[in-house]
């Protein structure tokens, strides 16, 4: 189909494969629950694990260190600078060989840069307040992603294999009678129907399952759930 070949197609370019190669996907199921099992990792350990890992929570901490280094930097500014001066003079004062030593220590009476100093603490609170917004949208997610997993999990035990086994070997055996003659095609139709519609719906909700784990790795900043 068009759709065959359009993929061929992308998987060609993406593997470098100048070569008309049909690839066809192999789904080890056993392999991928080994892998996707919320009981491999506690929830805690995964927020733990985002709160340290996330790039948006890295980037808040980094603002708040630059702001609290600003902070340091206007209060060193508004501390007085003292100026130590030497003076020698052999023959142009009153006094020959005239030494004298000078010290200058502003007083920082009318401006200590405290309106610097404050603009900057003001950006130290807007800073920690991002920083703490931010720490809890890492824990909603988190805690959203695996939420999503337990909900996909229920749907996807509900469908016992036990069932779709019973299900294939009632189509087989609706097969075989249609082709004896004993089930019209009209029956037999609507049986595979019921059998295809089924088995689109399992092989949704095992798509989505297996997607939120990525999604919840993607929200934790790692990856949790590898081989």
């Amino acid at each position: 189909t068009a759709l065959q070949q359009n993929s061929s197609k992308e998987f060609a370019v993406l593997l470098n494969n100048p070569k008309n190669v049909y690839y066809k996907p192999v789904l080890n199921e056993a392999e991928l629950d080994a892998k996707y099992n919320l009981s491999n990792v506690p929830l805690a350990d995964m927020v733990s694990q985002a709160l340290e890992n996330r790039p948006d929570l890295k980037a808040s901490l980094a603002k708040m260190a630059s702001a609290d280094a600003y902070v340091k930097l206007q209060k060193a500014v508004g501390i007085p600078d003292v100026q130590f001066q030497y003076t020698y003079d052999e023959n142009g004062s009153y006094i020959p060989n005239y030494s004298g030593v000078g010290v200058m220590l502003p007083i920082a009476i009318f401006n200590r840069n405290q309106g610097n100093i404050q603009s900057s603490k003001f950006l130290v609170d807007a800073a920690s307040q991002q920083l703490k917004q931010n720490q809890v949208t890492v824990q909603n997610d988190v805690f959203a992603s695996y939420q999503k997993i337990l909900e996909l999990q229920k749907l996807s035990s509900s469908q016992t294999s036990n069932f779709i086994t019973d299900f294939r070997s009632l189509l087989q055996g609706a097969e075989d009678n249609f082709s004896k003659k004993n089930l019209s095609l009209l029956d037999f139709v609507d049986m595979f129907e019921s059998y295809k519609d089924y088995m689109t719906q399992s092989n949704s909700i095992k798509d989505q399952r297996y997607n939120a784990f990525e999604e919840l790795n993607f929200n934790v900043g790692k990856d949790v759930f590898k081989k």
